[in-house]
């Protein structure tokens, strides 16, 4: 009788094992939703989208000319509509369950707005420190570029 109630036991828990990991999976990708929604993604992206349609345009001022275009091209493949599921499924592949939530919890609070506020303009702000730096320095960028060419076409000459 013993041995009949173990594998009963057994049976039960093989049998409903896959159900509550499916509700773990949810409740792991309801996390990674309700972050998402915290941090405004739809609206991050909106705003992302839009820099990156001005880049393009002050990079091919021809490109203004296709607006329409290029806003229903993003609309259809960068849009939060397209892109929420995937979104979802990389922030729960990275992040548990409860680094999910405490995250949310973060965001939600006085300083997690005022983060989300200000962090396109410290990421902008980065790179243009960045890119000052890389400027200042840009002759000796071209000199180790030229010292390289030079020491691969010196390699490539028979000897």
């Amino acid at each position: 009788m013993y041995k009949n109630l173990v594998k009963s036991i057994l049976m039960i828990a093989l049998l409903t094992s896959p159900f509550m990991l499916t509700a773990e999976e949810a409740e792991h990708k309801a996390a990674a939703n309700e972050l998402l929604e915290t941090v405004q993604f739809a609206k991050m992206l909106e705003d992302s989208t839009n820099a990156s349609m001005q880049m393009l345009q002050q990079m091919n001022p021809a490109m203004a000319n296709h607006e329409a275009t290029l806003r229903e091209f993003y609309k259809k493949y960068t849009s939060a509509e397209s892109l929420h599921n995937e979104m979802v499924d990389l922030y729960a592949e990275f992040f548990s369950t409860q680094e999910l939530k405490e995250m949310t919890a973060f965001y939600k609070t006085n300083t997690g707005q005022k983060a989300l506020k200000k962090l396109p303009e410290l990421m902008q702000r980065a790179m243009q420190i960045g890119q000052k730096r890389v400027m200042q320095h840009i002759g000796e960028l071209q000199k180790m570029i030229s010292a390289e060419e030079a020491a691969k076409h010196q390699s490539d000459q028979p000897q």
